[in-house]
């Protein structure tokens, strides 16, 4: 059975759906009706810490632009979902980056981090977590914070050669039944 993921999908296509949602009268199609302005921080009621503006694209009906105002979330809250949704990313050799390896980190995690929301780092040593943080300028899902996710552990490679001890074969024959 597949591992539930609660945040799983592109922040921005989140948000956007989150919008048509809330106002299911006049739904907007992003590209098309409007252009969206780099998330901000806001400081409002009900837990709305962030706002965008939306502003209309000319030929559309729409004439002014507009801000949404949501709440984004600390990125540590994946450290609160129960055993089982959060798996160790695949063992990398070192040394590699954040952005090298965000896909694997990606569906470790069950999120869809594009490199635009994430500060990419180079890790040279072997360390028992690795700090994700979050650009928060990047993100519409996500405020300024960081996760520190664990890799599994490198096994060391073994040579073929140790399985394979004959190489050298005989050709496939067609045995008549």
């Amino acid at each position: 059975m597949a591992t539930i993921k609660p945040y799983a999908g592109n922040s921005l296509v989140r948000l956007i759906e989150m919008v048509n949602h809330d106002n299911p009268d006049k739904v907007i199609v992003l590209g098309v009706d409007f252009s969206i302005g780099p998330p901000l921080v806001f400081s409002g009621t009900n837990d709305r810490n962030s706002k965008a503006l939306l502003s209309p694209l000319p030929g559309t009906r729409w004439k002014a632009p507009q801000d949404v105002f949501y709440k984004r979330l600390s990125i540590d809250v994946l450290s609160r979902l129960p055993d089982g949704f959060i798996e160790d990313v695949p063992a990398q050799p070192l040394p590699f980056s954040i952005h090298g390896i965000l896909p694997k980190i990606n569906a470790a995690l069950g999120i869809d981090l594009t490199k635009e929301e994430v500060v990419d780092a180079t890790f040279t040593a072997l360390q028992e977590t690795y700090p994700l943080v979050i650009n928060e300028t990047g993100s519409y899902a996500w405020r300024d914070s960081a996760y520190r996710f664990k890799m599994a552990e490198l096994v060391d490679e073994i040579d073929l050669a140790i399985a394979i001890a004959q190489p050298v074969l005989n050709g496939l024959e067609y045995v008549q039944p």
